[in-house]
C-alpha cells in the first residue's frame, strides 16, 4: 500500500513542449503508464488558475479588516513591579494619541511614580478609570513591564503592547 500510494501520489512527471501541444507522460510505474496531451492553451490556463488560487492573499485574510482609530481605545495601566516609577504613556503621549484619533483610558495613579498626576492625563483628553476598569474598556493595553499573573487572564481578547524581557 505505502508504494502504491508513494507512486500515486508522486508528482514526477516529464514535460515535452512543442508549439501547438505539451506532452506530460508520467513516469513508468507499476500502476500506471499514461500519456496526456492538452493544449498549450488550456495548460497554461489551468497553471495560472491554480497559481493564482494558491497565492491569492489579501490584506484582510491575513490581518484580518481595517478598524480605524476612532474605534479604538488604549488602555494606560498601572505598573505593580516593585521599584518600576516608568509609566507607559505620558499625558503628552496621551495627546497625541488622541489627536490621531484613539480613545485612551488611563488606569488610576498609573503615573504617580512617575511625577505625573491623573489630573495631568485628564487634561490631555484621557478618561481615568479606577481598577480593573481598564480591562472591560480598554482594546489595546499599553504597559512597561510584563504582566503579573493576575492580570494574565484579563488581557484575553485585548492587544498588550509592552517591553516583555
Amino acid at each position: 500500500l505505502s508504494f502504491a500510494a508513494l507512486a500515486v501520489g508522486s508528482n514526477a512527471f516529464t514535460t515535452v513542449r512543442s508549439p501547438l501541444a505539451t506532452m506530460v507522460s508520467k513516469q513508468s510505474t507499476p500502476f500506471s503508464r499514461s500519456i496526456e496531451v492538452y493544449s498549450s492553451v488550456e495548460k497554461e490556463q489551468k497553471t495560472e488558475d491554480n497559481v493564482g488560487q494558491a497565492f491569492e492573499v489579501t490584506e484582510s485574510s491575513i490581518l484580518g479588516d481595517a478598524i480605524p482609530y476612532e474605534d479604538l481605545t488604549i488602555g494606560v495601566m498601572k505598573e505593580t513591579f516593585k521599584g518600576e516609577n516608568r509609566v507607559s504613556q505620558t499625558p503628552e503621549t496621551v495627546a497625541s494619541l488622541i489627536k490621531a484619533g484613539f480613545q485612551v483610558v488611563v488606569q488610576a495613579g498609573a503615573g504617580e511614580n512617575a511625577q505625573f498626576s491623573d489630573a495631568a492625563f485628564i487634561e490631555a483628553g484621557a478618561v481615568v478609570l479606577k481598577g480593573d476598569q481598564i480591562f472591560a474598556e480598554a482594546d489595546i493595553i499599553t504597559k512597561i513591564r510584563p504582566p503579573n499573573d493576575d492580570e494574565i487572564p484579563k488581557l484575553a481578547g485585548k492587544t498588550l503592547i509592552s517591553m516583555i524581557s
